[in-house]
Order: C-alpha cells, then sequence, then structure tokens
C-alpha cells in the first residue's frame, strides 16, 4: 500500500524564515561562513531551534555576493536554546550542525564542502504536459530523514531542490544532479529519501503537474517517487504519480 504525500511540498512552503528577523534582546546569534567556491545564492538552509517557545523550523532565504549567512536563534520574541541545521549545495554533502547556547553568544561555523559526484538524469514526460506554457522539471531531495534529525515527531518533511530544466516539446529532458546514494544517513526511517520530479510554470511558479514517478517500477518509492541510484538509464519514462496529483 503506497503513502500519500501530497501535502508535504505545500506543508513546509509557509514556514517563516527566520534569517534578517528583528532582534529579541538577549537571543544568540549564529553565522555560517561559506567556502570561496560556493556561490551563495546556490546555497540551501533549513533548521529546528527549540526553546520556551517550543520547536520553530523554517528555511534560511539564499542571498547573492555574499560570504556568510546569519541566523537569529529566537522564534516568538524569546531566544533558542539550540538549533540543528542542514546545509546544502549543489554538488556538495548535506552538512549538520548541532549547537546549544547558554546565552546571547555570537557563534561561528564553516559550512564544509564535501563534494559528491554527479548523475544524469535523462528520461521523456508526456508531450502534453511539457507542452504546457513555460513547463519546467524541478527535481528536488526529498529529506525524509530529517525529522529524525530535528526530533520531530511529526512534521513537514525538509526539501532542497536539486536542478530544473526545460522539456523539449516532445518531453524529453536531461539534467545532472547531485548523487546522494553513498551519503544516506542510517535512519530508523523505512524511507530515508527520495527525489521528487514536478512540472511547474516556469514563471508562475505555478504547479502543473505535482509529481512524477518513473513507469520502471524497480525505480518507484513508496512515496511514488524516484529512488536514489548512483546511476539510471537513459530515457526513463515519468507519468504523473497518483499519490502527488490528488
Amino acid at each position: 500500500m503506497r503513502i500519500c504525500f501530497g501535502t508535504v511540498l505545500v506543508l513546509f512552503a509557509v514556514l517563516p524564515i527566520l534569517a534578517g528577523q528583528s532582534s529579541t534582546p538577549g537571543a544568540p546569534t549564529l553565522t555560517i561562513i561559506l567556502p570561496e567556491a560556493v556561490k551563495s545564492e546556490t546555497v540551501q538552509m533549513v533548521h529546528h531551534m527549540v526553546g520556551q517557545f517550543g520547536g520553530y523550523g523554517g528555511y534560511v532565504r539564499a542571498d547573492t555576493g555574499v560570504s556568510q549567512y546569519e541566523i537569529r536563534a529566537e522564534a516568538e520574541g524569546q531566544p533558542a536554546k539550540a538549533i540543528k541545521i542542514l546545509v546544502y549545495a549543489p554538488g556538495c554533502k548535506i552538512d549538520k550542525f548541532d549547537l546549544v547556547f547558554s546565552g546571547d553568544e555570537k557563534r561561528s561555523e564553516p559550512f564544509v564542502c564535501s563534494y559528491l559526484p554527479t548523475t544524469r538524469l535523462s528520461g521523456k514526460i508526456p508531450p502534453d504536459l511539457a507542452q504546457q506554457e513555460n513547463a519546467g522539471i524541478v527535481v528536488t531531495y526529498m529529506v525524509y530523514w530529517s525529522n529524525e534529525y530535528f526530533g520531530i515527531v511529526d512534521g513537514a518533511v525538509s526539501t532542497f531542490d536539486l536542478a530544473r530544466v526545460k522539456p523539449e516539446s516532445d518531453g524529453t529532458f536531461a539534467v545532472d544532479v547531485t548523487d546522494f546514494s553513498s551519503d544516506l544517513p542510517m535512519s530508523r526511517s523505512r524511507l530515508p529519501a527520495a527525489l521528487h520530479l514536478t512540472i511547474r510554470n516556469a514563471k508562475t511558479w505555478n504547479h502543473l503537474a505535482h509529481g512524477l514517478q518513473p513507469e520502471a517500477t524497480e525505480f518507484v518509492t513508496e512515496t511514488d517517487e524516484l529512488r536514489i541510484e548512483p546511476t539510471y538509464p537513459a530515457g526513463m519514462r515519468f507519468v504523473p504519480s497518483p499519490g502527488w496529483n490528488l
């Protein structure tokens, strides 16, 4: 029996962005320092912090031409006691930060890019989807192990966008994505991660098809997504996923 996760992306999309927010007196500050080789606009961060406010999570907005990101560890006017962060940049392993605060200290931590290879994902989607106005395919890494890492019992799944590509009018496409097959963490989750393919309007960002799955069943996960593998056969056919198009 397959599991429907069709609301996961919507749920996480409405979470607030906490970097650069108004200051709370006594709140600690964490600065993530980027390596020179990593462009700041390509960096994606998701975090979860805890304090007297309970638990609070969100994404950090990407910025262009910066060498570091500053995060105020606070929520609802209260300083955080601890924060966990996942940081991703194209071609890098996901870096993890787990920090505990004792007051309003200012901390700095480097983002270390441990390089991963890329793998070619080429295939074909139904031509009627490819021919929709401004249709573009978005490949997203579904971090199903993130809730276990953050200590969340039931919450939205963290995601990282890996690639965007415009399909040809006949539905064919090809794109290189980071190969996470060697970097799947040990997890109690039955499905630690998967790749989610969505068709969106590249200008309005509206969904044209919420999810696609490969026709070849050996590459389909229990969430109707693409299994993470080091290589994929050329010309894979993708069709709308029943669990993501309700």
